[in-house]
């Protein structure tokens, strides 16, 4: 069997892998392992050289470019490849592992999937990570109220690989886990805190908005210019998202051409829900023109923020 593992999801995609490997009793051994611009033919010797103290060996092409970044070129690699795969050697497991977007219109990923399993492991939605951080919390025995359990979901992102970092930290922790221990154990991103505080104001929530603002003074305090710089692209992006989407662009579409993940083309069109792309525009002006009255003293840094964001806010 031949493989075709693609996703954003990486943990599970990860998992998957490293379970081809060891169901075929080589998890304690190296694979070939083949990266972006790869030599077709150096792929192939390695597919058709025997194993060596092993009954089986993989071949594995990780985020090749003639699936991630096709050009005309690749067209021969895809073929070349194609025709070994009309009679694989036995003994080996080809896995083309992709953990980026791509384009699954392509004919790349159409002509291989006739000869590889293909096997898909996307983001998951909100509800399914919830369901995974509760049943790891409840495997590993750990004690958390259900404050806790709230402000542990708020700061985690939709990745799992991601919270099996954070659960490893949680998990040394002695006695019941409050709010406050969470707080201290699981950190958030200056870009995740910001990605809340523009979505927060964007859906018009002041409350939220102003407490997610105050958050990241108490940590940024010095660095209201990096705050305004990332809250502008925050909100350029989710322009550039709602005027695509405007247009009948799809969200699968959307994350391709950005090269984002979907569930963050979710997360931001249902932010903006409610104003325009237009609408999104003006914001962008009115961020530019604080910027510059800041830097030229008419304005200081963290108040010239709050009042923007108690304007927008309620507009």
């Amino acid at each position: 069997m031949n493989y075709l593992l693609t996703g954003t999801e990486i943990y599970n995609l990860q998992m998957r892998r490293d379970n081809i490997l060891k169901d075929l009793g080589l998890e304690n051994e190296e694979p070939d392992v083949f990266y972006g611009d790869i030599d077709i033919e150096e792929v192939i010797n390695a597919c058709l050289t025997a194993p060596f103290f092993t009954e089986n060996k993989a071949v594995i092409l990780e985020n090749p470019n003639f699936l991630v970044s096709p050009k005309a070129s690749d067209e021969k690699t895809v073929a070349r490849l194609a025709e070994y795969l009309e009679e694989p050697l036995d003994t080996t497991t080809l896995i083309v592992y992709v953990s980026k977007p791509f384009d699954k219109r392509k004919k790349a990923y159409t002509v291989l999937k006739k000869y590889l399993r293909p096997e898909s492991y996307d983001t998951l939605t909100d509800d399914d990570f919830r369901i995974i951080v509760r049943n790891d919390i409840r495997n590993r025995g750990l004690k958390m109220s259900n404050e806790a359990f709230d402000v542990l979901m708020e700061r985690l992102p939709v990745d799992v690989l991601n919270w099996k970092n954070e659960l490893a930290k949680l998990t040394l922790y002695p006695g019941t886990l409050d709010r406050k221990a969470v707080r201290s154990l699981v950190s958030r991103t200056l870009e995740d805190d910001v990605f809340r505080l523009s979505n927060a104001v964007s859906a018009r929530n002041l409350p939220k908005a102003l407490q997610s603002f105050r958050d990241l003074m108490v940590f940024n305090k010095n660095d209201t210019t990096g705050i305004l710089g990332l809250l502008a692209s925050q909100f350029r992006f989710m322009c550039q998202v709602k005027a695509l989407n405007e247009q009948g662009y799809l969200i699968r579409e959307i994350a391709e051409r950005y090269n984002a993940k979907e569930y963050r083309i979710t997360m931001t069109l249902r932010a903006a829900q409610g104003r325009s792309s237009r609408a999104l525009l003006k914001i962008l002006a009115k961020l530019s023109e604080l910027d510059q009255d800041i830097k030229n003293g008419r304005k200081d840094a963290a108040m010239g923020l709050e009042l923007f964001i108690i304007e927008v806010t309620g507009e």
